[in-house]
Parts: structure tokens; C-alpha cells; sequence
């Protein structure tokens, strides 16, 4: 039997958190991904917020060794409590991030009518701090650790194998970016990451990879309306089946405020694996084994006082991809299956802005 791929698990904070490339959010409670703009903000503000992450991958497996109505699906859930603070800008401006999260993924694969299964536990703590040192420039950290339990005893095709895997994950980000305006809203940071892995049960040896990428974005920024498109791309090809590849992602920002109402989408394009950084539970969870381009689309919201009081968001966001994959619980077989994956998220927060 094949080797069952292991998630990497730092979980994902909620996309809603974080949207600002090349200028502050009009969300207050919003936390820049780009440190260069953190000087820039108008009010300083806590909020705290509670996400939950639904994603389902099917495959029909009827055309591969099992037979006909064969199948496999896995079902994950993941929760997310985290807290914001946010000072006010014109000089040095410091924001904080904290999160907690858990969760796991049900994997069911069904042969001659008979089901079986194992499931993966996960838990998560980060933190990030950024500084805005000045208007147009500042640096950030993001530190992470996680771990994540599996344990299953399967018979798949006549082959049986049993495991007990504990993996351990630690994530250190650190980005430098600034931020300045020539007729538009202009935006550059570049991040250093190192992610390392060590596991039990599997006898691999402790890993560490070089994550590091750059971003750039350009926007226009008023009052009452702020829209920005960015690129992100690693700084280094990734392996993958059909050879190296660059992953990248391509984001739209579009934001108003009509009194004390205010809207935002954002639209994030992901290629060649790409993933976010707070997203690597998110991202391996759901599309570890898949690196078709996709699209994931989030809407907020905010109601109440822009500049003090208290503040009320949420946000959804909705994603679907369809990816020839190979099933990795049953040996020998080379087959890519049609898989399809379905991923939807809904976020609550409240702020107090002051």
C-alpha cells in the first residue's frame, strides 16, 4: 500500500483577517498583509472573531481495481477563534494577531458496498506582530506551531496496513514591505520562511523547507471606496508530477462604505499549488495532492461606527475545483480519478473601534 499522505498542519486563520496590499483596509478590524501600510491606519481597534471551514473531496473510484461503486470521501471541519488588535497610525503603529484553532478530516473509502475509514486530529496556535516603523514601511513575524495525530488499521484491495503517525510542525515568516503612492496606491513586501517537520511513526527523517515569496499590488484608495490587484509568487519552484513548477497567486480587492455600512470582496486566483501562509492546514486538508488553478471568492461585511464604537462583520467564502488525482490508499494503482472538491467558510466578528 501506499504510503497515506500526511497533512501539513498550521491551520488557517480566517481570509476575512487580512486583505491590504497597498493601502489600509476600510475594515478597521482588518489586518494588513503588507506591514508597509500599518503606519497608515486611522483608528485603533480590537476585534474577535470565530470561523468555521467546511470542505468535501469525492472521488468515483468505479473504474479503477475496487469495481463498480467504489468510492472515496473525505469530510473536513475546521474551527478558528482568534483576536486583533490594531493601533492608530502616524508613526510607529504596531498590530498584533492571535489564534487558536482545531480540527480534522474524515477520510471514507467504500469498496463492495463495505466502508472504511480513519481520521485526522489537529490542533494550532499563532501569532503574528507587525510594526508599521513609519508611513510606508514596516516589518512583521509570524510564528507557528502545530500538531497533528492520526492512527488507522485499513484492508483496501486485499492489502492491509495500519499506522500511528504524530506530526509536529513549526512555521517562522518573517516580511519586510513598503508602501508609497505615484498617482496610485502602490504596495512591495517580500517574506522569509522556513517551515520545518518532524514525525513519529513514519520514519522519515525531520524535514525543513524554504517557503519564502514576494508580493507586489497596485490600487487607488478614498474615504469611502479602495480597490487593489497583487501578485504573490514563491521565490522558488516547487516538484511536482508533471516537473517544476512556480506557485503564484493573483488577488483582487474591491471596498466601500456607504455610512456605516460597508462591503468587500476579494478574489483570490491560486496556481500551481500556491497557498496562503495562515492557510497550510486549510491548504494540505483539502488540496494536498491537488494543484489545479482555482478560484476562492469571500465577501464581508461590516456594520456600525467607522470611527468609534462598536462594529459587527462576517464574512463567506465559497470555492469548487475539479482535479485528476490518484487514489493513495489503494497499491499499485496509477489511475487519476475525477476529483471533485468543494470548500465553503463563514466568519464572525465583533470590534470595538476607538
Amino acid at each position: 500500500m501506499k504510503k497515506l499522505l500526511i497533512s501539513s498542519l498550521l491551520l488557517s486563520s480566517t481570509q476575512f483577517t487580512f486583505a491590504s496590499v497597498t493601502s489600509p483596509s476600510i475594515f478597521k478590524e482588518m489586518q494588513s498583509t503588507n506591514p508597509g501600510v500599518v503606519s497608515g491606519r486611522k483608528q485603533r481597534a480590537f476585534s474577535f472573531l470565530a470561523k468555521k471551514d467546511e470542505i468535501k473531496i469525492s472521488q468515483d473510484l468505479s473504474s479503477g481495481p475496487l469495481g463498480a461503486n467504489s468510492e472515496f470521501e473525505a469530510e473536513v471541519s475546521l474551527t478558528n477563534y482568534s483576536a486583533f488588535y490594531g493601533g492608530q497610525g502616524g508613526g510607529l503603529t504596531l498590530e498584533l494577531f492571535s489564534e487558536t484553532g482545531s480540527g480534522g478530516r474524515k477520510n471514507t473509502l467504500t469498496e463492495s458496498g463495505q466502508a472504511t475509514g480513519f481520521t485526522t486530529e489537529s490542533t494550532l496556535s499563532l501569532m503574528t506582530a507587525s510594526l508599521g516603523l513609519w508611513d510606508g514601511f514596516g516589518i512583521s513575524m509570524t510564528k507557528a506551531g502545530a500538531q497533528d495525530k492520526q492512527e488507522y488499521n485499513l484492508t483496501v484491495n486485499g492489502s492491509s496496513s495500519s499506522q500511528k503517525i504524530e506530526a509536529d510542525y513549526d512555521l517562522t515568516a518573517l516580511t519586510a514591505g513598503i508602501a508609497f503612492n505615484l498617482g496610485v496606491d502602490i504596495g512591495l513586501f517580500y517574506t522569509k520562511a522556513d517551515l520545518k517537520a518532524k514525525t513519529e511513526g513514519t520514519g522519515q527523517p525531520d524535514q525543513e523547507f524554504d517557503d519564502s515569496r514576494i508580493g507586489i499590488g497596485i490600487g487607488i484608495s478614498s474615504p469611502n471606496l479602495r480597490a487593489e490587484v497583487g501578485l504573490v509568487q514563491n521565490t522558488e519552484e516547487s516538484e511536482t508530477e508533471n516537473g517544476d513548477v512556480l506557485p503564484k497567486m493573483y488577488e483582487f480587492t474591491v471596498e466601500g462604505k456607504l455610512g456605516k455600512l460597508k462591503l468587500g470582496y476579494t478574489g483570490r486566483y491560486f496556481v500551481n499549488g500556491f497557498y496562503l501562509h495562515r492557510g497550510i492546514l486549510y491548504n494540505n486538508l483539502a488540496y494536498q495532492t491537488n494543484t489545479e488553478d482555482r478560484l476562492d471568492n469571500t465577501f464581508n461585511f461590516s456594520y456600525g461606527s467607522d470611527s468609534k464604537g462598536h462594529s459587527f462583520s462576517g464574512s463567506i467564502s465559497i470555492g469548487s475545483v475539479e482535479s485528476e488525482e490518484t487514489q493513495p490508499l489503494i497499491d499499485s494503482d496509477e489511475t487519476k480519478y475525477t476529483t471533485t472538491t468543494d470548500s465553503q467558510s463563514i466568519s464572525l466578528s465583533y470590534a470595538y473601534i476607538f
